[in-house]
């Protein structure tokens, strides 16, 4: 076999193995990439949050006014998340292209391959980062666990899942008027 052919069949697989990377934002098909959220029903509703759209804007909610249905639904259109988000909606900062789309790239292909449950706390809720996969033929968001802490705390240790829960916990803990904060590091953490 030529060195062609062989550089040939060499990049088939790996072009097989997922969506190329993105150079720009205007290539992201989803509003919605992450979410950071906490939930608690341990004395009251608690449900406040932050959301990343492809713009790169980190918006904040709150929907402490009643218990989010379709909380434990595999998928979600972006009406349905629009809704999630409405509520209490504010805007809190803004992430450039270049970090968008640096971290985007680390969710194309990205699975979920959870460590094992650790229970460290009590009555902490669930403090919980996620990826969303939009599937363009369905027009759905799925979303991806990539930490929780709280209550049941455990690690997305697929791919880049790890790389993206430290930088979304960072970006969270860096931010003025966040609404919400992550707990520190080994109390209530995997």
């Amino acid at each position: 076999m030529s060195v062609w052919r062989l550089g040939l069949f060499m990049l088939v697989p790996l072009g097989a193995c997922g969506n190329p990377p993105t150079e720009s934002v205007d290539d992201i098909e989803q509003t919605y990439l992450f979410e950071v959220e906490h939930v608690n029903f341990a004395w009251g509703l608690t449900w406040r949050g932050l959301v990343i759209d492809r713009d790169g804007n980190i918006n904040a909610y709150d929907h402490g006014h009643e218990v989010w249905d379709l909380a434990a639904n595999d998928f979600y259109t972006e009406a349905e998340l629009e809704d999630k988000y409405e509520h209490g909606a504010r805007y809190v900062a803004r992430i450039d292209e270049a970090t968008v789309v640096q971290q985007y790239n680390k969710l194309l292909g990205i699975a979920e391959q959870l460590s094992a449950p650790q229970y460290p706390c009590a009555d902490a809720g669930a403090f919980t980062y996620r990826a969303f996969v939009y599937e363009s033929t369905t027009r759905r968001y799925r979303p991806i666990l990539l930490r929780q802490e709280g209550d049941v705390a455990l690690e997305n240790t697929a791919g880049e899942a790890e790389a993206l829960a430290g930088w979304l916990r960072n970006l969270v803990s860096a931010l003025d008027d966040a609404g919400i904060e992550p707990f520190d590091e080994g109390f209530c953490t995997p």
